[in-house]
This record gives structure tokens, sequence and C-alpha cells, in this order.
């Protein structure tokens, strides 16, 4: 699955189950730093997170979406 969007995070969490607010609150996030960082953090904005929640959440989302999110971690 190729990602791009915030928009196109969003539909796919949309489509196993979750919304952005749901899926945080499972795992243990802050629903509105969720939604900030998948705005922020998208793969078309070409920005990389540098904190270290920020790139959990990226990481998380990857895992939870079955696809790749650049990070800015090695992997």
């Amino acid at each position: 699955m190729n990602i791009q969007s915030a928009n196109q995070i969003r539909a796919a969490l949309m489509a196993r189950g979750y919304s952005c607010r749901t899926w945080a609150i499972e795992k243990g996030y802050c629903p509105r730093t969720v939604q900030q960082y998948v705005r922020r953090f998208a793969p078309e904005t070409n920005r990389l997170p540098q904190r270290k929640l920020a790139k959990e959440i990226m990481r998380e989302l990857a895992i939870t979406l079955d696809t790749q999110i650049h990070t800015g971690e090695h992997q």
C-alpha cells in the first residue's frame, strides 16, 4: 500500500476499523497528538519526525497499516 497523504493514513485506519482517535486511545497516545503528527509527518510533507514520541507514533502507524512510513530512523 502506498500511502502519501494524511487523508490516506486516516482512510487506511478506517479500513481497519479505527479512527485516529480510537487508534490513539488503544495505543495509549493522546488523540490530538496523533492527529497533529499524522498531518505534520505524512509522507507527502517530506518532513521527518525529530522527537522520540513522533517517531514512535509514526512507526506504530506503519505497523498497524502494514506499510512504510519514513520515520527518519534506520530500519
